[in-house]
């Protein structure tokens, strides 16, 4: 029977892949053939594909959302074929990426590099891509062999829809702290793939400020609407108090919050007031400067993206109304713009 030390250093070896192991691991860890059908017959080692294991404990887990469970099958599939990264969908899960629609979960996706590759059977549930993956794109995450941030949403840009594309590259620009530059170097690797005008043009469109996927999904519907903001802004009203709005159209002085409820906990609790009361004093505290305000959430851009357009047209005639009477009446100016965050040293 294997020991307590023998025990520890399989659950070493499993953690640098992933979670999973091999017969071979278990073998060299002093696991005979009996001991490891022990294993799985007791119920302590689930089987997850041929010759691959996890403890038991973890695979119950992971199957409480479809993701973890997914990244166990990744880890599986990454470990039973040879010379292949973890890509596409796939990656983008073990890479912990938002995406607009979860990916089809029921395979995993692997690439495998095409110069020298022999002809091989792929595995159920497994669809491995042959194509070039020189050194550069490939990495590892948690022990799992899988593309680079910058190739695996170049790959998944390439293949979805503009908007998709958009919110994994903002979401691994916010995330992983990939460049445009890093995502254009790749794209230019890849000359004339299939889809890379597409996964250009997401590039084009893509802002390491987007905080959320709704930020990033609101920009670029209002884009196509002819009304592109500027993002994540700073401004400071008349009593040197300065807020950050999620977009602003400075000349027509209206701002724009996509996902207003969820940004206070970034600056920590305030003691008495729930988000909704924070929001109702911002919007106050915003027009009192002088400021339209139009906010909307996920329904209302999910189910009709024109109606979100036409608000903001609306704000701007609001706000032309208002400009022209403080004009008139001689009014000063109430709010100004910060050229970068109020404790920036740098401006």
């Amino acid at each position: 029977m294997p020991t307590d030390a023998q025990r520890l250093a399989l659950k070493v070896t499993s953690s640098g892949r992933g979670g999973v192991f091999t017969r071979t691991d278990a073998a060299a860890h002093g696991w005979s053939p009996g001991a490891i059908r022990a294993e799985v017959a007791s119920g302590r080692w689930t089987r997850l594909r041929r010759s691959v294991f996890a403890e038991t404990t973890l695979v119950v887990a992971a199957d409480r959302t479809r993701r973890t469970k997914h990244r166990l099958e990744v880890a599986a599939a990454v470990a039973v074929s040879a010379q292949t990264w973890a890509s596409h969908g796939s990656a983008a899960v073990v890479l912990r990426l938002e995406l607009l629609q979860e990916p089809e979960l029921a395979v995993v996706q692997l690439t495998r590099p095409t110069p020298g590759a022999a002809r091989f059977r792929q595995p159920e549930g497994i669809e491995i891509h042959e194509c070039k993956l020189p050194p550069a794109d490939r990495t590892s995450r948690d022990g799992v062999r899988v593309t680079a941030p910058p190739r695996t949403v170049v790959d998944l840009a390439r293949e979805l829809p503009l908007i998709d594309g958009v919110v994994v590259i903002d979401s691994a620009m916010r995330r992983l702290s990939v460049t445009p530059a890093a995502i254009r170097e790749v794209l230019d690797a890849c000359g004339g793939w299939p889809g890379s005008l597409a996964a250009r043009a997401a590039v084009d469109l893509a802002d390491p400020d987007a905080e959320s996927v709704l930020e990033s999904v609101s920009r670029v519907e209002l884009v196509r609407a002819g009304l592109a903001p500027e993002t994540q802004c700073w401004l400071v009203g008349p009593d040197g108090a300065a807020v950050r709005v999620d977009f602003l159209w400075w000349e027509q002085r209206t701002v724009g919050e996509a996902d207003g409820l969820g940004k206070y906990a970034k600056f920590g609790p305030s003691p008495g007031l729930d988000p909704l009361q924070l929001e109702k004093i911002r919007q106050e505290q915003l027009e009192r400067w002088g400021l339209e305000m139009v906010r909307w959430g996920w329904r209302e851009m999910r189910d009709d993206p024109a109606a979100i357009a036409a608000r903001v047209r609306q704000g701007f005639a609001r706000s032309a109304i208002r400009r022209e009477i403080r004009h008139r009446n001689g009014e000063p100016e109430l709010v100004q713009r910060l050229a970068g965050a109020p404790w920036d040293l740098s401006r």
